[in-house]
């Protein structure tokens, strides 16, 4: 059991950091997109470039999305493998229950305005 949490804790940093460094390429494929745009504006690149930019832009993002992918099917593995199990019902109950307390909350809240504004009233 422990070797298999320390797989998927190895496979999930090493798609946090692939996640990170993809984010920081797409930053860096936007700055060169909006430079190639105002390059071409200019009439000092083709628009060949600009294009070659977008599809570099278009690669990046699909690799984070897919690399997202990844991670989450990462994070899944390891609520199994520390054997939480996972149970939609049980997220929708939990979701029902807060629902049930902060309302609960709410009439509290409003019960005691309630008996402080009587008792502001009441001392004037």
């Amino acid at each position: 059991m422990l070797s298999a949490v320390e797989v998927v804790l190895t496979d999930l940093r090493a798609l946090s950091d692939e996640v990170g460094n993809l984010r920081e390429a797409i930053g860096a494929s936007r700055n060169y997109l909006r430079l190639t745009q105002v390059q071409y504006k200019f009439g000092l690149v083709d628009y060949l470039i600009v294009i070659d930019a977008e599809r570099t832009l278009l690669s990046n993002q699909l690799s984070l999305a897919q690399a997202v992918n990844l991670q989450m099917g990462a994070s899944i593995r390891l609520i199994k493998a520390l054997r939480a199990g996972w149970d939609a019902g049980a997220a929708v109950r939990l979701e029902a229950g807060r629902s049930r307390m902060v309302s609960s909350s709410r009439r509290m809240i409003e019960f005691k305005c309630r008996g402080a504004s009587t008792h502001v009233e009441g001392a004037s």
